[in-house]
């Protein structure tokens, strides 16, 4: 799964399927307590390499998330790669800031 990250710590958990190289828009995914686990790694890893708006991607085995990519400085938010939905977020959140 990739977090989609804005500023150090609001943190997007998305669904991404490697095999089909494509995000899917489900929310259910993941448990409430490996979402929580994740952004909190995910934050954590924000704050001690000091980025701002990076993807960092996690593989999760037997419940447990590994961080696997998370040196990316080329955030990957191209609209037709990431959905329409998700796109849509980013560009609200990159106004914003």
């Amino acid at each position: 799964m990739r977090c989609f990250t804005f500023g150090k710590t609001d943190i997007l958990p998305v669904h991404y399927d490697p095999k089909e190289r494509k995000y899917i828009v489900d929310h259910q995914y993941l448990t409430a307590e490996l979402g929580a686990r994740i952004v909190k790694d995910a934050q954590t890893i924000n704050q001690a390499l000091g980025y701002e708006m990076i993807p960092s991607s996690f593989a999760v085995k037997d419940g447990v998330p590994y961080a696997i990519d998370f040196l990316n400085p080329a955030p990957d938010f191209e609209r037709d790669r990431i959905t329409e939905f998700y796109f849509e977020h980013v560009w609200k959140k990159w106004r914003g800031w």
